[in-house]
């Protein structure tokens, strides 16, 4: 006798698939670019001096399943002076179902910097860090930033 699949069975079993395909490895490597955009509000203190404060939401695309397609939310504050920057931002990602990832990025004398800091559901005991690159960089406005960028580096799982 042969075993037929119904459509309801094929479809769980590639449900099941997928979750399994999108369970993270206890520590592994990210590569992940994000979109963003979202107001800012600048402060120039004299020409070679600005001081700005910017909310942005965008989502992310990501080589593992686990990291693809989450909703982004970051909010942070930036400052340059003398042609150097500096910048602190503190972003939560928020996969499809609900599960989320917090931490910041940082423009300093170490370079451009991400750092995890924990998670919640699948992403509980979460720390992670790595560099950030600018790509696709769709510069900002008067009153807003947007822009993508790629996170490149490890995570691990407590």
């Amino acid at each position: 006798m042969a075993i037929r699949h119904t459509p309801g069975v094929l479809a769980l079993s590639l449900l099941a698939a997928a979750a399994m395909a999108a369970e993270l490895p206890r520590e592994g490597e990210i590569d992940s670019r994000l979109c963003f955009g979202g107001p800012m509000h600048v402060v120039a203190a004299a020409p070679d001096a600005r001081f700005a404060s910017y909310v942005v939401r965008g989502g992310t695309s990501a080589t593992h399943p686990a990291f693809d397609s989450m909703a982004v939310e970051c909010t942070g504050t930036f400052e340059t002076r003398g042609g150097a920057t500096q910048s602190l931002g503190y972003c939560v990602l928020r996969d499809t179902d609900g599960h989320a990832i917090y931490g910041s990025d940082s423009i300093g004398p170490e370079g451009y910097v991400w750092t995890y800091a924990g998670g919640t559901g699948k992403f509980a005991g979460i720390s992670g860090q790595g560099r950030v690159e600018r790509s696709g960089d769709l510069g900002p406005t008067a009153t807003e930033m947007r822009g993508c960028r790629r996170f490149v580096g490890t995570y691990r799982m407590r």
